[in-house]
């Protein structure tokens, strides 16, 4: 198959894209949309000018803000127990597991149903001895205080 034009390419990935935030990203729904398969929408997405655009249109203020908020409300989430208001920590916790994934602070190993989690944390403290940090003790060994 011949090479697209850059023009030609650029108005591809940018349908693709609007379509994509349109449906919810429901690779059905685009497929249909399309005319084409949803096995054809899935290995356009993994192209690097639509991963790029994806990137740039996730990246974009208007799209931080909202995940912000959306986050503000998955960490104050609260759960109703008989007739008391208790707070949610399951519900906490996956909010801020999946944070941490999309921003790429931690990665799942992709064994599995995706429990077993590869901790990576980026700008973390580590030896830094002048940090008042609750997890090292005095001897910069993790751990409570002597």
């Amino acid at each position: 198959m011949p090479k697209l034009k850059d023009s030609t390419a650029r108005f591809r990935t940018r349908k693709l894209v609007k379509s994509c935030v349109d449906n919810d990203f429901n690779q059905e729904a685009i497929a249909r949309q399309e005319g084409v398969t949803q096995q054809a929408i899935s290995q356009r997405l993994q192209k690097k000018p639509v991963q790029d655009a994806l990137t740039k249109y996730f990246d974009s203020r208007k799209i931080a803000k909202k995940i912000a908020k959306r986050m503000d409300e998955g960490l104050d989430a609260m759960k109703s127990v008989g007739k008391d208001e208790v707070e949610d920590l399951h519900c906490r916790h996956k909010y801020i597991n999946t944070y941490m994934q999309v921003t790429g602070r931690i990665k799942t190993n992709g064994n599995g149903g995706g429990n077993k989690t590869t901790v990576i944390i980026y700008g973390h403290r580590g030896n830094n001895r002048d940090s008042d940090s609750t997890l090292r003790n005095s001897e910069g060994r993790l751990g409570a205080s002597a």
